[in-house]
């Protein structure tokens, strides 16, 4: 039951960190956008 729970707990992390990483990328995207259009 509790190596169940923490393998959930894990998948949970990578997703929430690839989630992250998507967001960290695009938010750079963005900023350089701004930047080059100022």
């Amino acid at each position: 039951m509790a190596q169940v729970y923490t393998q959930r707990l894990a998948q949970q992390a990578k997703c929430v960190s690839d989630y992250l990483k998507v967001l960290s990328t695009s938010y750079i995207k963005v900023a350089c956008l701004k930047f080059i259009q100022s």
